[in-house]
């Protein structure tokens, strides 16, 4: 019996917008939006009094967290690749030569402008302390929806639009990609071990263009329509040329697949098995019913309201006591 693709979308649809939805109860459990605003400072809901004095916001979450960064991890980190014990000693070893020659390759791609390690990971690290940190790492050769590759000129205004498809993979290069948080996606076990989810997964908006030229969704892509809503882009003016579509990239880890599909598309874009899940995420505490963590910044929120309230206190009365006459 011939499956029916409609279907199959349709239903991982709906667990991505589940997972959504169970993720949207943690976001609000866990205050992530004011965990984030309390980094950049965003601390009280008005800047001044009704005197129209400023407010006194003294930002220590901000402070800490910049504080912690160069204690998790170098700007330019290096890696050292050491032998299992049990098998230093095994006869006929060259244990120590293999993982010389680990070590320097890994080194070598930490390093290669092309990679962009320090650029993608830097983000999730600081994304980590308000929600979680993602990255997705890939070999460009393996992948031919290669999240680096370069894009084609999009079209401007009435010019004639030049047949500009999107390039071939680069051969041997490797990437690495921040995911934002707020993107991710997971099934609705009770585990905070990720390797006994369901599945898990992320949605990015793309430039519908860009789709339809991509060489690993040839064959896919008829029909595709730009998604009604993009909130990134809400509130500007509607561009023909450059109409967004949201697209969903879900690795099933019971069937060992990698599916990517579109927002009200039919067929599948991309249907390819996989050997390793490439996101990796860094959760400084986790809870033990859910993926998601506990943000250290939620521990936070209080001192730092209780803070910056007794500051204003001292400067409400510090004002009042200043002789008039």
């Amino acid at each position: 019996m011939a499956r029916d693709e409609k279907s199959v979308v349709k239903r991982w649809l709906d667990r991505a917008n589940a997972g959504l939805k169970r993720k949207g109860e943690w976001e609000k459990s866990f205050e992530i939006g004011t965990c984030r605003l309390f980094y950049d400072g965003h601390q009280v809901d008005r800047l001044t009094d009704l005197a129209g004095d400023r407010v006194i916001v003294i930002n220590k979450v901000g402070a800490a967290v910049r504080t912690a960064i160069p204690n998790l991890v170098f700007r330019h980190p290096y890696v050292r690749v050491i032998g299992s014990p049990s098998r230093e000693d095994t006869q006929g070893q060259v244990l120590d030569v293999r993982a010389q020659l680990l070590q320097d390759t890994v080194n070598s791609i930490i390093r290669d402008p092309q990679t962009q390690f320090n650029d993608q990971v830097f983000p999730a690290l600081k994304e980590a302390f308000w929600a979680f940190g993602c990255a997705e790492t890939g070999y460009a050769a393996d992948f031919a929806d290669d999240a680096t590759a370069p894009k084609p000129a999009l079209k401007e205004g009435d010019k004639t639009e030049v047949d500009n498809p999107l390039p071939q993979v680069r051969s041997e290069s490797f990437y690495v990609k921040h995911i934002p948080a707020k993107t991710i996606v997971a099934s609705g076990r009770e585990t905070s071990v990720l390797a006994e989810l369901d599945w898990v997964g992320y949605y990015e908006w793309m430039n519908l263009e860009d789709v339809k030229k991509a060489p690993a969704y040839a064959g896919t892509t008829e029909g595709l329509k730009s998604s009604s809503k993009d909130p990134e882009r809400d509130g500007e003016e509607k561009d023909p040329d450059t109409e967004r579509v949201k697209v969903w990239k879900i690795w099933d880890q019971r069937t060992k697949t990698r599916f990517v599909f579109a927002d009200g598309h039919d067929k599948m874009l991309l249907e390819k098995s996989y050997k390793h899940l490439p996101l990796h995420f860094l959760r400084f505490e986790s809870q033990t019913d859910c993926f998601y963590p506990i943000p250290p910044i939620f521990h936070q929120l209080g001192p730092q309201r209780e803070y910056n309230d007794a500051r204003d206190t001292l400067r409400k009365l510090r004002k009042a006591i200043v002789p008039r006459y």
